[in-house]
């Protein structure tokens, strides 16, 4: 979490237990833009998408999600 405060991105690149549980709600307070980039596919989208994340994942597309 700390590394998210201020962040415009968050850009996950291992599948470490630690990012598993990150809760949108509490990222949702602490970064400036709400961007993840999940190279890992560990996250949820939808879960991220509903709390007014842009979200990304290697491989996947998601209905609506454009960064712009």
């Amino acid at each position: 979490e700390d590394a998210c405060r201020g962040a415009d991105i968050l850009v996950i690149v291992t599948g470490w237990d630690e990012y598993k549980t990150l809760e949108p709600r509490r990222l949702k307070e602490l970064m400036n833009r709400k961007i993840i980039y999940d190279s890992r596919n560990i996250l949820s989208p939808e879960k991220f998408i509903s709390e007014g994340f842009k979200f990304l994942g290697t491989g996947r597309k998601y209905r609506g999600q454009s960064i712009s």
